[in-house]
């Protein structure tokens, strides 16, 4: 059996201290953002409501999968 953990790709409309609201293609959330300083309009990869990775433009995530093209 092969388990697999994933993490999501979201843009962020808003961040305000260790918290961030994240747009993930329509669904909004708030997350943990205390590990990495975010800005709006930044890409980002969450997983369990933590933001474990900022994503530079045309970058792909450290994995190298990408949801995008499922």
């Amino acid at each position: 059996m092969i388990e697999m953990c994933i993490a999501l790709k979201g843009k962020v409309l808003d961040a305000k201290g260790k918290e961030a609201l994240v747009d993930f293609g329509g669904v909004r959330r708030k997350v943990n953002s205390e590990f990495f300083k975010v800005r709006k309009g930044e890409k980002v990869l969450v997983f369990n409501d933590f933001v474990i990775e900022r994503l530079q433009e045309g970058s792909k995530p450290a994995g190298g999968f990408d949801m995008e093209r499922l």
